[in-house]
Formats: C-alpha cells, sequence, structure tokens
C-alpha cells in the first residue's frame, strides 16, 4: 500500500487489527457505509471494504494523500461503485456537504494530525452532525494522541482504548 510522505503518523497495524477486531465483535461491517477523514493512503477503509464493508467514502486535503489513495484503490482493485475520493479540508462545510450527498454512514473514522485542538474535533463533530452524517447507530472512531473532552458535543463515549502512545475513541450520538 501507498503511504504519502504527507502522512507523518499512519495507524500501525497492529492499531488496525485491534479496531476491526473491535468493531467486527461489537458491531458489524458487512453491508456497512465508511466515511473516512484526514484518509492518508486509505488503509482503514479499505480494511473496512475487505470485511464486508458496501461503500467508503476517503477524504483528505493533500493532493499527495489523494493520489495514493487513488492508487491504493486501483492496486486493491475497489471498485468506484465501492469508493469514492475527495480532495478536501475536513474543517470546512464543504466536505461534509458532498458527503451528505451519499447518504449517511455507519463508522465515521476520524485521524487528524495529532496537533488538532479540542475545538477543531469539536467542529468536526458538529458539522457530522449539522450534515447528519451519522447514520442511526453509527460510531464515529476518532483516533487521537490522547483522550479528549468531549462532553459538549452531543457525542457520547462508548469506548477508550489506547494503544502505546495511540487513543481510540468510540462516539455515538
Amino acid at each position: 500500500m501507498q503511504v504519502p510522505k504527507s502522512v507523518a503518523r499512519p495507524t500501525t497495524s497492529r492499531v488496525r487489527e485491534s479496531l476491526f477486531s473491535l468493531l467486527e465483535s461489537r458491531y458489524a461491517l458487512v453491508d456497512a457505509t465508511v466515511l473516512d477523514l484526514f484518509a492518508g493512503s486509505g488503509a482503514l477503509s479499505f480494511e473496512a471494504l475487505s470485511r464486508g464493508a458496501r461503500f467508503a467514502l476517503l477524504s483528505d486535503i493533500s493532493v499527495e494523500a489523494h493520489r495514493a489513495l487513488e492508487h491504493n484503490a486501483q492496486a486493491l482493485g475497489v471498485s468506484k461503485s465501492r469508493c469514492k475520493i475527495l480532495k478536501g479540508d475536513t474543517l470546512r462545510e464543504a466536505v461534509y456537504q458532498k458527503a451528505q450527498s451519499v447518504g449517511s454512514y455507519d463508522y465515521i473514522f476520524i485521524d487528524p494530525p495529532y496537533a488538532f485542538t479540542d475545538e477543531q474535533i469539536t467542529k468536526i463533530l458538529e458539522h457530522l452532525q449539522t450534515y447528519q452524517l451519522v447514520a442511526s447507530g453509527g460510531v464515529v472512531i476518532l483516533e487521537s494522541g490522547r483522550a479528549r473532552a468531549l462532553e459538549s458535543t452531543g457525542f457520547t463515549e462508548v469506548l477508550s482504548k489506547r494503544y502505546g502512545s495511540t487513543v481510540l475513541q468510540f462516539l455515538m450520538l
């Protein structure tokens, strides 16, 4: 899988395997829809598709990441009917407007740079709500370098797991 140089910290295979083991044991991936913000190489979405997800929308602001996403989708034989790639800034509403055209999502992966502030994360979560992108029973998975305080976002943390310097927070509306 091609990883763009602009992605300083791709999700490790250990964290990815643990994440999907948790998702498969608690939720259903088969026929799920996925929104992947800060997609980078697309490893999370492509893993979800390989485990039965129906569709993934991947978004990243980096031109280099966009090229890597296109390359990886083609190399993995993922058809355009199962995967759409957007270039956009996740802090701007245009990404969410485009994502809304697909509908709502069962799983939303948010893997921003660890330097993102709680305020920036809150803004992303607000956009998800404003554009009604979280499906009923949908799960938002936030990957970060620390547990985030998200009480005022409308989301409830249902699970938090630490893997070395990585924290996964599972959120639901």
